[in-house]
């Protein structure tokens, strides 16, 4: 125990030696110096000084410093704290509560001192309210508008790159524009950014104003001069018949007119629809405007199942997310019963094609679908196939214009024979 009280006296006596040091000099400066030239502060740093120097002499009696001896602990009690160290003490805890019920409550003095010290928040401002009536109409100013700041285009189509830094200007632009641009990443404390700078929240008093301050009415200005009667209604005027009716059977006969009938659900969504089909992930969704197309086109719904089976497995095939089809195009192209639909032609029905065609069309997309495997076997079969059928068709070109060589050969051969044998016959005759 002694060794350990040894370094803490040794420092003691060190923070002594240095206030003595101090007081010598301070002491040293106010002899040289008159003193109304001395700051006014001077006195009272020099005598706070003297009281700390003080209070860190040891006493004359006990030169030593005893620290307290601690008991030795059992096992048990060892093992107990050790397994309690990563809590936080009783203390602190009942401190944040504290501080955490003053600042929710505002007519605590505490509370409001505690966030004006951290925040820096200002005073409330005074409303400077004036007389009634005494303010004029003025124009509305027009709002100015300023040009939306982007990502770069690195960052933005590529979502799994480094943050972009944040520059000065983007910090002036404010918190709320470092979030939506997605500069500060979610789940972030955001309480040590207001510590510091502009203060995040200003109060004032709300203004509560007259209502005779409102805007009088704009004056309607006519293009012509031509003026119309006023109407003055009248309060006790009598209503008048529209029309008169000469015999009592007029009245049966307009009773017995036939009212139009209220259309149901299903016939409005009949006659409004737009009769899109929507496919998601390869399945086409049943919603009410799938059932009305598969109402009006009930005469010619055996093709139309085929070419919606087709597009579900081309869409389901290239992994497309959300694919909307135009139901009227594609059930026009699905009526001839004795022609199959094309690949490309169900893709010419796309209503978002957009969005979707590249998508099909990209293959670092479309070789990473689960049938990603499948279509780059089938690519490579018919790539391969191609080429060989290229190959065997040029060696076929070499041997046709070879063939008409030896034809072109021997037919001269033939004819120069048949010469020979004429001109002989001629001669013996």
């Amino acid at each position: 125990m002694r060794k350990t009280q040894e370094p803490f006296n040794s420092l003691l006596k060190g923070l002594e030696g240095e206030f003595k040091n101090i007081n010598y000099s301070l002491s040293k400066v106010q002899t040289q110096l008159p003193s109304h030239l001395l700051p006014s502060d001077f006195f009272k740093l020099q005598q706070q000084l003297t009281s700390m120097h003080q209070s860190l002499k040891p006493n004359e009696n006990s030169a030593v410093i005893k620290l307290p001896v601690l008991a030795k602990t059992t096992n048990s009690q060892a093992n107990l704290t050790s397994n309690q160290d990563y809590r936080r003490p009783i203390r602190s805890v009942l401190s944040e509560q504290r501080t955490r019920s003053s600042i929710i409550n505002p007519q605590n003095s505490y509370g409001r001192t505690w966030l004006n010290n951290r925040y820096n928040l200002p005073e409330p401002t005074k409303s400077n309210f004036r007389a009634l009536g005494t303010k004029k109409y003025s124009k509305p100013k027009v709002a100015k508008y300023y040009k939306a700041k982007v990502l770069p285009r690195q960052y933005r189509e590529d979502p799994q790159s480094d943050p972009p830094p944040i520059t000065e200007q983007d910090v002036e632009d404010g918190m709320m524009n470092l979030i939506t641009r997605g500069l500060i990443p979610k789940d972030v404390d955001l309480s040590p950014a207001f510590e510091r700078g502009v203060p995040p929240l200003k109060m004032q008093t709300a203004a509560i104003h007259d209502w005779r301050d409102k805007a009088p009415p704009a004056p309607t200005i006519s293009s012509s001069n031509m003026q119309l009667a006023i109407y003055e209604p009248k309060i006790n005027d009598q209503s008048r018949p529209l029309f008169t009716l000469e015999s009592p059977g007029e009245i049966q006969e307009i009773a017995q007119q036939e009212k139009p009938a209220i259309k149901n659900y299903e016939e409005i969504v009949d006659t409004y629809s737009q009769h899109q089909i929507t496919i998601r992930k390869g399945k086409i969704l049943v919603t009410p405007e799938f059932l009305s197309f598969k109402r009006i086109y009930s005469e010619v719904w055996s093709n139309i199942a085929e070419a919606l089976q087709m597009a579900e497995e081309i869409f389901g095939k290239y992994g497309a997310g959300i694919v909307y089809l135009d139901g009227k195009k594609l059930a026009d192209l699905a009526k001839d019963e004795l022609r199959t639909l094309k690949e490309h032609e169900i893709i010419s029905c796309i209503i978002n094609a957009k969005s979707v065609v590249p998508f099909i069309q990209n293959p670092n997309i479309k070789y990473k679908t689960p049938l990603g495997k499948d279509l780059a076997c089938v690519k490579i079969q018919s790539a391969w196939r191609g080429y060989k059928a290229f190959v065997a068709y040029q060696q076929l070109k070499i041997l046709i214009e070879k063939a008409n060589i030896i034809k072109k050969g021997f037919k001269n051969y033939m004819i120069k024979k048949r010469e020979k044998r004429e001109s002989t016959e001629e001669s013996n005759n």
